[in-house]
Formats: structure tokens, sequence, C-alpha cells
């Protein structure tokens, strides 16, 4: 399977897909349709699987999230694949890695209405984004191929000849940290490792 991302949507929500989870492996596909299960239901681009649909999803398992699910843990994985296997589907790979990283800005171009920067991320990448920060900045960075959402992963683009923009410097909203209504890069401590794992880092220090 390709790489996936897990959307959990409350029983309270007012999105018609209210108490369902749903596991995505379409890329930036849309959905075009779906084929109902008694537990599960295949989500389809035209006649391509590019997900799947758990309805009623407080039946299997108390959830406190409200959307994406960027590092679940073993025990997710194991609960979603005994339900997907009794459904006859195949079972989902662990997660080992949120693909948001913690980044470090190394240099700043500006552009027309935006920056290209060079970031750190362990290794050199570059990318653009209309936020403006400054050198020695940290911050976290989706790699390419990391789902923000179902049907929004993130891939390269070409900025100005020979020059691509390969990942996203990540907004709080991307990040699901508060306040929502406002709009702003995520600053991190300078004494967190260019590349780690963002949400690693983040369940290490709620722990400790």
């Amino acid at each position: 399977m390709n790489k996936y991302c897990l959307y959990y949507f409350p029983p309270k929500s007012d999105d018609s897909l209210g108490d369902s989870l749903v596991i995505y492996f379409g890329g930036n596909l849309p959905t075009t349709s779906q084929i109902k299960g008694e537990a599960v239901s295949k989500l389809l681009n035209k006649e391509n699987v590019i997900g799947y649909l758990i309805r009623n999803f407080s039946s299997y398992c108390k959830i406190h999230i409200h959307g994406p699910i960027f590092l679940p843990n073993d025990e997710i994985i194991d609960l979603l694949n005994d339900i997907l296997e009794n459904a006859g589907l195949e079972s989902l790979p662990y997660f080992d890695h949120s693909g948001f990283v913690i980044g470090e800005v190394v240099s700043k171009k500006e552009l027309k209405k935006s920056y290209l920067y060079q970031i750190d991320i362990g290794n050199i990448i570059n990318v653009e984004s209309t936020f403006e920060l400054n050198v020695g900045e940290k911050i976290v960075v989706a790699k390419n191929g990391t789902y923000l959402m179902p049907g929004r992963m993130i891939t390269p683009f070409e900025i100005e000849k020979g020059v691509s923009s390969d990942g996203r410097i990540c907004s709080n909203q991307d990040l699901i940290v508060p306040p929502l209504e406002e709009f702003f890069a995520v600053i991190v401590d300078s004494n967190n490792k260019n590349g780690d794992d963002f949400f690693k880092v983040e369940r290490r220090e709620s722990d400790a």
C-alpha cells in the first residue's frame, strides 16, 4: 500500500461523515464515489480504490481527536487492521514517521509574492513560502509525500527554472496548534535537532 493518512470526524461534526474514520492513500486524487460495505466502505476515484471509510468508529474506539491523526500508535493500527481484515481488505503498515520534521532556515531569497528558503532538515532542501522567516529560526516542514489531510499530499513543484520546492513550511492550522482562528508559521525551540519528527518530539515532551 502507498503512504496513507488517517482522519477522524467526531460524532458531533457538522459534516455528514460524523463519527467516521477515513483511511486515505490516493495522493491528491478526489473521492468521486464510494462502495458501501457493512463495516467499511471503499472510497473511489473513478474505478480506483483510494481509501476506506469506517463509520460509527466510536463503537470500536474512543478517540479524542478531530481531524488528522498525524502519528498513530501501534494499538490504533492493530485495531484498524482487525477491522480491515474482517472486511477482507488489505492491512495497513505501521507508522514509523509522521513526515513532519524540524527544519532550520539557512538562507532566504525574496521572490515577487513569496520567499524561497533553504531549509536544513538533515539535508538541505528548497521550500517556497509566503511566511516571512529569519535565518536561524526553526520551523516544521511537511516533506514530499506527506498528507495534510485526505486528498492533500505534499508534492514538489517548480519555483523557477531548475529549482523546485520540496516541502511545505507548516502553519499552526496545518498542525492543529491553537489558536486556530489565527494563521502563523510554527516556530519551535532552537534546541530541537534538524530532521527530527515533530510529533515524536511533541510526544516526548508531553510524556516528560
